[in-house]
Formats: structure tokens, sequence, C-alpha cells
């Protein structure tokens, strides 16, 4: 027998435990679940996931997360209406919005909120910045930064991280994938716990599958 110990922040959260009874407990459709895994979860912008904003300070902890820090205290809103048809200029401003990872053209002729917050680390000694978030019943639905008094519009999106920082998460994570690579002995075991308990060749190797995905969760330390 040998355990997986998943450990985040330095406290150990999990154990899987690989073993005829852990073994005769898994049903068809749980290995396969754990197998392969749930969905990714979206970006903060980008996804299809609905991102709910119902308090100034759900939007500060949002935008925050785009690297965009605003002052709660300049927070105006406004009732705008999105345009049944588009002229140039807007479908110019909604590849903007685009450019965030979301989208206005489902939303032609409603009526929305528009949240304006000046974003004091984005603004210069002759520029304002602002971030502004559309929000349509409680759901975001666009963002986007402005300056004044230029009126110069940018997309709103998450910040890049450097070339460095990306090349030591590719070593870091291709390290992690060959220290929680399980070994012929351990495969060994799995099957021979499997074959007892009356699994299929198919579940033991989805068993298998999903100790080494546990494994590779953010802070997860494999161990025999």
């Amino acid at each position: 027998m040998f355990v997986f110990t998943m450990h985040k922040r330095g406290l150990k959260k999990a154990a899987v435990v690989v073993g005829c009874a852990a073994l005769l407990a898994l049903s068809a459709a749980a290995v396969s679940h754990f197998a392969f895994g749930e969905a990714a979860p979206t970006a903060l912008l980008g996804g299809s996931e609905k991102i709910e904003l119902d308090s100034t300070s759900d939007m500060a902890t949002y935008l925050s997360g785009l690297g965009v820090e605003v002052d709660l205290s300049s927070a105006k809103v406004d009732k705008v209406k999105i345009p049944k048809k588009w002229d140039a200029s807007f479908e110019a401003f909604n590849e903007v919005i685009i450019q965030g990872g979301l989208d206005l053209s489902k939303y032609k002729n409603k009526t929305v909120e528009k949240w304006d917050f000046v974003s004091p680390n984005k603004s210069t000694a002759d520029q304002t910045v602002s971030a502004i978030l559309l929000v349509y019943k409680e759901q975001l639905i666009g963002a986007y930064l402005i300056g004044r008094p230029s009126g110069g519009v940018q997309p709103l999106v998450a910040p890049q991280p450097d070339a460095s920082s990306s090349s030591s998460a590719a070593q870091t994570a291709a390290t992690a994938e060959q220290a929680t690579s399980l070994t012929p002995e351990q495969l060994a075991q799995v099957s021979a716990a499997g074959e007892a308990a009356g699994l299929t060749e198919e579940q033991i190797a989805a068993a298998a599958a999903a100790i080494e995905s546990a494994a590779r969760q953010p802070g997860a330390l494999p161990s025999e």
C-alpha cells in the first residue's frame, strides 16, 4: 500500500490511499470522474463562466485580480442602453470588449448599469484612468479602461506573466510531472489490488491515472 499526501500552504489536506478496500469502493462512474478530472476553471476574463457582481466591494475585488486598484469613493453608476443597431464606431468599441473576453452582442437594446471607478495605479499626472464595468442583472457583460481627458479606451485584461516567470512555471510543471508518475512497482500494486477487487483492466488503468492526477494538484507532494 502507498499513499500520496496532499499539502497546501504547509498543511496536509487529503490522502489518496491505494489498497483493496479503497479500490473495491470505486464505482465505474467515480473512476471515470477522477481519471479525466473536472473542467478547468475559466480565466477571470475570456471564459464562459458567468461573473456575478452584486456590490462595489465585489467589483473592487474583481478589478484587483486584474491588476487594477480602484478608489471606491469615486464610484459612479449610470443606466445606459446598448444600441439595437450598431454603427462602425460601436462595432469597434465592442471589439475592445471582446479583447477582454466579453461581448455585448447578446445585449442589444438592453438597459445596463455602467459602473465607473477611478484607478490610481493606472492614472498618470496628465491622465486619469477609470475602470468601467457594464453589469446586467448583477452579471458582468463588459469591461474596459478609459483615459480622461483623452477619451482613449483600452481592453481590461489580466496582466501577462513575464518570460522568466513563464519559463520557471514550465520547468516546475515538468518536474512535478516526473515526480508524480507511478513507478512500475506502484503500478503493480494497483493492478494486484484491482484484480483482487474484481475491477476490469480499464477501471484499474483509470484508478492509476486518478492517483497521478490527484498528486499533480498544486501543493501535492507524493510519498510512499
